[in-house]
């Protein structure tokens, strides 16, 4: 779903809003990245910002 997703993403304009677990799959497909604690925004931006502030 995720190969979809990207390929899609690659020709039309659009945002998906995607939910994980996984800091390092979500930073591998995604352009933004919002990390929540207890579901209060703790930090926002590229993921490879937020994998350099680990």
């Amino acid at each position: 779903m995720l190969g979809v997703l990207r390929r899609f993403a690659a020709t039309e304009p659009f945002i998906v809003i995607l939910v994980r677990h996984e800091i390092n799959l979500a930073a591998e497909i995604c352009d933004r990245t919002l990390l929540l604690d207890a579901g209060r925004p703790v930090r926002e931006g590229s993921p490879e910002n937020l994998l350099e502030a680990r």
